[in-house]
């Protein structure tokens, strides 16, 4: 065998689009939905098989005990699980995350507001999407027979995690299961670029009782659905059923006069308001994360350190809203 340099990361990517219907696999080439900028983990959802080995009392080698060895072992069924971990730059899987329910308007001026609700009826179930992985091992574009291209079809977002910190950029991490792959001979849609700035955590914000008051130093929040595979007759799952969903957050909050205690006596009621807000290229080109009731667990610390008081604040949330207004049309790769 030949001598090769390993296969680097870099040149790989991972693009998506939306199916008409689930598990109605999108060629190839018009996969072309592309992430943009991956961070270091991802994990395609390849197949996992669960294996059964059986065990027959006669069945025997030479010198082995009765039933000692698998007379035989069979395939159960196929799992298709993975991970995606991407910063965000534009509305990518965001139809797919939040649900299909969005509402789209002309404002402000030369942007457009979208808005993806959970909840609502309209939103399950969530709409599936064809994935595509690809690998170019030389860094010299796709060549068929040496590169490559696999194909993930029936695919739905499990879980998603967006994670911020101040002065770094917004990333997301989605948990994604699929009802099967296949080796691909070509490549996936033409590969664009996004030269997009990423959404940046400029000024976290938390309302309690209609009031800000508290700065926020990092945090995350996660919205979840826990998948759950149906195989029926099927050793690829038949489908993908959606639970009730689960949302939570968890802040860092950097605390000043009166607010730690004011967050403790809190009462969750319609105006407790968790509120992030993410900006890109102007003041109107932002995304926010809102839900309108927040329940919060704090988890103070006091004294014995130097800098600025620092408190856990985990919640359960009620709901969550996704807001963007940008300069995209709503005809997009992505979604409405």
């Amino acid at each position: 065998m030949s001598y090769r340099e390993p296969d680097q990361n870099e040149y790989a990517n991972i693009s998506y689009a939306p199916e008409t219907e689930f598990k109605t696999g999108i060629a190839i080439g018009s996969v072309s939905g592309w992430l943009g900028i991956l961070m270091e983990s991802q994990e395609l959802p390849f197949k996992e098989v669960e294996f059964k080995q059986l065990y027959t009392a006669g069945h025997t080698e030479s010198n082995v005990a009765a039933g000692q060895l698998p007379s035989q072992t069979i395939e159960l069924k196929n799992t298709y699980r993975g991970r995606l971990n991407w910063i965000m730059q534009n509305r990518n899987l965001m139809e797919q995350i939040f649900g299909k329910l969005t509402t789209t308007t002309n404002t402000p001026t030369s942007y457009n507001t979208h808005v993806y609700n959970t909840g609502r009826a309209d939103c399950m179930p969530l709409p599936s999407f064809t994935l595509a992985g690809w690998i170019d091992k030389d860094g010299d574009g796709y060549v068929e027979d040496i590169d490559k291209s696999m194909r993930f079809e029936g695919c739905k977002i499990s879980s998603t995690t967006w994670t911020f910190n101040e002065g770094e950029e917004l990333t997301v991490e989605s948990e994604v299961a699929a009802c099967s792959q296949s080796d691909q001979t070509a490549f996936p849609g033409a590969l664009n670029e996004i030269t997009t700035r990423p959404y940046q955590f400029t000024d976290g914000t938390l309302t309690v009782f209609g009031a800000v008051y508290a700065r926020v130093k990092s945090g995350s929040i996660t919205l979840g659905y826990n998948l759950e595979e149906k195989w029926y007759t099927n050793a690829d799952p038949y489908d993908l059923k959606e639970k009730r969903a689960e949302i939570t957050a968890s802040l860092t909050l950097v605390m000043s006069g009166d607010d730690l205690w004011d967050l403790m006596n809190a009462d969750p009621i319609a105006s407790t308001v968790l509120q992030i807000d993410f900006v890109r290229t102007a003041a109107q080109d932002t995304f926010q994360l809102k839900s309108l009731k927040a329940y919060p667990n704090i988890k103070p610390a006091f004294g014995g350190g130097e800098g600025e008081v620092e408190v856990t604040v985990d919640f359960v949330l009620n709901d969550l809203v996704g807001t963007f207004i940008d300069a995209t049309a709503t005809d997009m790769i992505w979604g409405s």
